[in-house]
C-alpha cells in the first residue's frame, strides 16, 4: 500500500468508478484513487482517476498514458500544481450509469457524506489535511503518555 492510500484511504466509490470504465487498478500504472469531481466549467460530474504517473514519470508510464488517452469516456489529463508527480485522468460519466451516478451523491449529500465521495481539493489539500491529522494524533499520544507517567 503506498504512503498516499495509508494517509487518505480510497474513496468509497473508487471501486464503481473503476468498474463504470471497464478498467482495473493495473490500467493507470501507479493508481491511487478514484472519485468523483464537480466539472468548475458546469460540465457537471466527472469521473477522475488520480496515480503517480505524472511529471518526471510521464516517460516511464507513457504506453499507459497513451492506451488512457484513448479511452471512449476520457476528457483530460493534468498534473497536480503542488506535487506534479501526480496525475489526474478525468472521464465522462457512462450515460447509462448518470442516473445512478447522481442518486448515489444525493444519498451521499443527505447523508452529509457527500465530501467522501466527490471531491474537489488537490494534493496541496491533502497534503495538509494529513499533516494535520498527524500532528493531532501526535499530540494525543504525548497528552496519553505524560498521563501515564503521572
Amino acid at each position: 500500500m503506498s504512503l498516499y492510500n495509508m494517509l487518505n484511504g480510497f474513496s468509497p466509490v473508487a471501486g464503481a468508478i473503476l468498474g463504470m470504465l471497464k478498467l482495473g487498478p493495473d490500467s493507470f500504472g501507479r493508481f491511487r484513487d478514484a472519485f468523483l469531481r464537480d466539472d468548475e466549467e458546469g460540465g457537471g460530474l466527472r469521473a477522475v482517476v488520480l496515480t503517480r504517473c505524472g511529471g518526471d514519470n510521464k516517460e516511464e508510464y507513457k504506453d499507459i498514458i497513451d492506451s488512457l488517452i484513448k479511452h471512449k469516456l476520457f476528457i483530460k489529463t493534468y498534473d497536480d500544481n503542488f506535487d506534479n508527480t501526480y496525475c489526474y485522468f478525468e472521464f465522462n460519466i457512462d450515460e447509462n450509469q448518470l442516473d445512478e451516478v447522481k442518486n448515489t451523491v444525493k444519498l451521499a449529500s443527505e447523508m452529509g457524506a457527500r465530501d467522501l465521495i466527490v471531491r474537489n481539493y488537490n494534493m496541496k489539500e491533502a497534503t495538509d489535511r494529513s499533516i494535520s491529522a498527524l500532528a493531532d494524533a501526535m499530540a494525543s499520544d504525548r497528552i496519553q503518555k505524560d498521563k501515564n507517567l503521572n
